[in-house]
């Protein structure tokens, strides 16, 4: 500590002496990169706990004993724990010590990091130290190799990969700082964000979708997104120009800007930066993405310069940064309008298409994959030479640089697949370690939005219940999914209802493919109440968990945005115009012999949990789940302290507009 005052004030003499004769953004004082890592730490705390209350709010109805797939059915271990946990690595394994069964063990586990994230984030000025951290990580790791179906998204691994790398950001206690190896691994962090949009970006074209190559993806991808909001109906509705606009505006975001991340000069830094923000918020006001657009733009917050967190006095000399800065910009314009010209036609009509083809681009992304390589290891190495150099305890900065290039080792064969060549010359033995290791979730392969579908219209699987085989039928609706025409979208406030996803999901394929599904059927057949609360009950005139149906089956249609019209173009009373394709699947009942072997084959019924010898921790338990299941004025006390803390949140990221 000593060495570092003594190092910045010699560093700060030494701005003075050079007058700034090279640029300013290096000269951040410790101080500045404490509240930088600050402030990312405690927003992915902030990203934990809407994870975390988004699993607990509906894990009985996904993964407890009766739920669509019980949990304990994959936690059969047939060896010591320890050898079962590297395989699997959850903590659903230690149930046994606990005297519990899988379901409260899941419980047990989310309560625990709901309550450390509030601590945390509500009752803490201090940094989130390295055994937060570490907690956190565990836990979510936990619930995500449980999670079997419902748990296999991007933003679910990319939390994990964020969390684990967090670890070695974050100090070692919340009062400490870091030092140089929270620096080094920022610039891990830097590097996942980089691979995150770059990746992103690169396989919407290297995938051949006529729609990304056409600049038409946007309409589709507002109509077809899994489930969109109410601003995606009215943005559908803007010219065609407009759109493929945004289209060209989005490549550039995902493909350009992310190079800025590593730009010597801060104003590019936050130009890149900004765009991604810019992105995210265009992704949150028309669909409902859960955590994934709050997890970035707290990622986004690592490729920021410090000056950003903590306001100092600018020095003078510096302005042919912003001049350089300024030329670099207007040249990506230039060089944006070569590669997509503009055309206007006699009726003023304007139209956008794309200048290169298939095959330049995928020699681009060859070159700029490696390219990216370079630039990120070069950055990391860079980072591991500055900070032995600046500090005193050399052996335990070079066993952690050791430790960060093994990271950056390991991301390359998950990244390198954007590119085959690429990934084909990467050293086979890293490609084995990283399966290894793949069961740990700290490194993935990221790439969003890679097709479009439902060019002709969105797939959309409707359940239907009757008492009779003759009808009448009713649709069994879905809180959040569009099923009715007349109901409008809803913003799902983060909480992911991943039952709701994976309907979209079934709707492209059969059921034969979605075992899940006929495991929710026969779950609505019998009237499980913890199933029923993942659907939207108040729409149900005729079935309860008390009276459930006695036949149900599966119809799929094709949903369109129903046309604007001009007296209701503000709050329209059709949503939606659909028609009828096909039967998804045949009517089945309770007793139907057929489902009832197949789900005792996929060992959901006939395969009953453990029951809990802890009675009184199980109990507790219990009470906690039905006392959050209490409503006042219509919503559960879950939820309504979810969105106080959520208040709290926002309160949070406005403040450090004032700081």
């Amino acid at each position: 500590m000593r060495q570092r005052r003594k190092y910045n004030s010699h560093l700060g003499s030494l701005k003075e002496e050079m007058n700034c004769q090279i640029p300013c953004e290096y000269y951040s004082n410790g101080r500045n990169i404490q509240n930088k890592i600050h402030i990312y730490l405690k927003g992915l705390v902030h990203v934990y706990f809407i994870a975390f209350v988004s699993f607990y709010y509906q894990l009985k109805g996904l993964y407890g004993r009766h739920g669509i797939l019980p949990a304990h059915r994959f936690l059969k271990c047939h060896s010591e724990i320890l050898y079962c946990f590297a395989e699997r690595p959850t903590l659903a394994w230690f149930a046994p010590f606990f005297n519990l069964d899988v379901e409260h063990m899941l419980e047990f586990i989310s309560l625990v990091a709901i309550v450390w994230c509030i601590c945390v984030s509500c009752f803490s000025t201090h940094s989130p130290g390295m055994t937060t951290m570490t907690v956190l990580w565990i836990s979510y790791l936990s619930l995500v190799n449980i999670g079997q179906t419902f748990m296999r998204f991007q933003w679910d691994q990319l939390l994990l990969e964020t969390g684990f790398l967090s670890i070695f950001v974050s100090p070692l206690s919340s009062s400490k700082w870091a030092g140089p190896r929270s620096i080094i691994a920022m610039e891990l962090v830097r590097w996942l964000m980089f691979r995150l949009m770059f990746a992103s970006g690169v396989v919407k074209l290297t995938s051949g979708c006529p729609l990304w190559w056409s600049l038409n993806a946007l309409p589709v991808h507002y109509e077809s997104q899994c489930l969109p909001t109410r601003p995606a109906w009215w943005l559908y509705q803007l010219p065609e120009c407009v759109h493929q606009f945004s289209v060209i505006m989005t490549f550039v975001i995902e493909i350009a800007l992310p190079f800025l991340f590593y730009a010597p000069f801060k104003q590019l830094r936050r130009i890149a930066a900004y765009g991604q923000v810019l992105l995210m918020l265009m992704i949150i006001i028309t669909g409902n993405y859960n955590f994934f657009n709050i997890l970035t733009i707290v990622l986004a917050l690592s490729v920021v310069d410090e000056e950003l967190f903590l306001p100092v006095k600018p020095l003078s000399g510096c302005n042919h940064v912003g001049l350089i800065s300024a030329v670099s910009v207007g040249s990506l314009g230039i060089i944006v309008h070569y590669l997509f010209p503009m055309t206007i036609s006699d009726d003023w009509s304007v139209q956008f298409e794309i200048g290169f083809s298939y095959s330049q681009f995928v020699d681009f992304v060859y070159y700029a994959t490696i390219a990216s390589i370079l630039l990120g290891g070069c950055s990391v190495v860079l980072a591991i030479w500055k900070q032995i150099f600046e500090y005193s305890s050399y052996g335990r900065n070079f066993i952690f640089s050791v430790f960060a290039m093994l990271l950056f080792l390991l991301s390359l064969p998950s990244y390198s697949t954007i590119n085959t060549e690429v990934h084909q010359s990467i050293w086979p033995e890293l490609h084995k370690l990283s399966d290894k290791v793949s069961s740990f979730n700290i490194v993935g392969s990221y790439g969003l939005f890679r097709r479009m579908t439902g060019a002709d219209g969105r797939p959309e699987l409707i359940l239907e219940g009757a008492d009779k085989l003759g009808g009448p039928w009713q649709e069994l609706e879905f809180k959040f999914k569009p099923g009715n025409v007349r109901k409008p979208n809803k913003f799902t406030a983060y909480l992911q209802p991943r039952l709701d996803w994976q309907m979209w999901f079934a709707a492209l394929s059969d059921y034969q493919h979605n075992p899940w599904l006929i495991s929710l059927v026969y779950r609505i057949l019998i009237g499980e109440k913890e199933v029923y609360r993942l659907m939207d009950m108040e729409s149900f005139s005729d079935f309860s968990p008390a009276k459930p149906p006695k036949y149900v089956r599966g119809r799929l249609y094709t949903y369109r945005y129903a046309p604007i019209r001009n007296d209701t173009i503000a709050f329209p009373d059709i949503w939606w115009e659909r028609e009828i394709v096909s039967e998804y699947f045949q009517p089945l009942s309770a007793d139907d012999g057929f489902l009832l072997a197949y789900l005792k084959r996929i060992q959901v019924i006939g395969n009953d949990d453990v029951p809990p010898r802890n009675i009184f921790l199980s109990g507790f338990l219990d009470l906690i789940w039905l006392y959050m299941q209490l409503e006042v004025g219509g919503v559960t006390l879950l939820m309504w302290g979810y969105f106080c803390v959520l208040l709290y949140i926002v309160y949070f990221c406005v403040s450090l507009t004032y700081r």
